[in-house]
This record gives structure tokens, sequence and C-alpha cells, in this order.
């Protein structure tokens, strides 16, 4: 038995918010990076994060926000999402590393609190004019 067609113009519910969340991961890591790296800084880029990054974190939530309003929710999050990922592959291949991993998860939790205030702003703005984004 097949599902239903979906009316025209629609998507399917669940790669629209796959690809949706990729793109805040993606841009949540190049809002860290870029500053980081524009700064020549020694470290690694949480250690040598730059007060510019939350900024960049921020607009990159709006710019999810606005964009799928739907998933606002998940976006703004998804924005910090490549950092417990990236420690946790570093914990699998040298676990001498990252001593204080659960108090890392929680900053890394602070720190996706930008990208949810820009995205749910990006949502509040888009919603008066897009009644499809509810």
């Amino acid at each position: 038995m097949t599902p239903p067609p979906l009316p025209p113009g629609a998507r399917p519910s669940w790669p629209h918010l796959a690809g949706s969340t990729a793109l805040a991961c993606a841009a949540g890591f190049i809002a860290v990076w870029l500053p980081w790296f524009a700064a020549g800084a020694r470290k690694n880029m949480i250690d040598g994060m730059r007060p510019e990054s939350l900024l960049f974190l921020l607009l990159s939530g709006f710019l999810g926000g606005l964009t799928f309003p739907r998933n606002a929710w998940i976006i703004g999050p998804a924005t910090m999402a490549a950092f417990p990922v990236i420690a946790l592959a570093e914990v699998i291949l040298d676990p001498k590393t990252h001593n204080l991993l659960p108090l890392e998860f929680i900053i890394y939790g602070l720190m996706a609190l930008p990208g949810l205030l820009g995205a749910l702003g990006g949502r509040a703005l888009r919603r008066p004019n897009d009644k499809a984004g509810r």
C-alpha cells in the first residue's frame, strides 16, 4: 500500500527536516570556525572561540528560522550540534582527551542558545507573512 500523494508544492517532512538540520549544523560550524580562522588562533576552535562567533550563531539561527520557520525549534540547537559529535569522535580516537566531557556538553548546550533565539526570531518575523510556515 502506497502513501497518499502530497499536494502540489508540498514537501515530505522528514527529508525537509533532515536537510534544514544539516544546513544549520554546517552554518553553525562555519559560524564558529570562520572568526577563529580569521584571527589566526593557535588553539582549537572552541578554546580559541571569538565573541563574533556568538553573533554569527545568532545570525545562522535567524536565517534558518526565516527560511524554515516550521523547524525553528530544531534548527536553533542544531547550529551547535556538530561540536558534541566532534568531541565524541575525539574521545573515541583518544580516550585521554576531553576529561570534562559532561561539562563540555553543558557548555555546548548554552552555546546553542544564540542559535535558538535567532531561529525563533526569524520564525516570528516570517510567521505573519507565511501561513504555511506554522
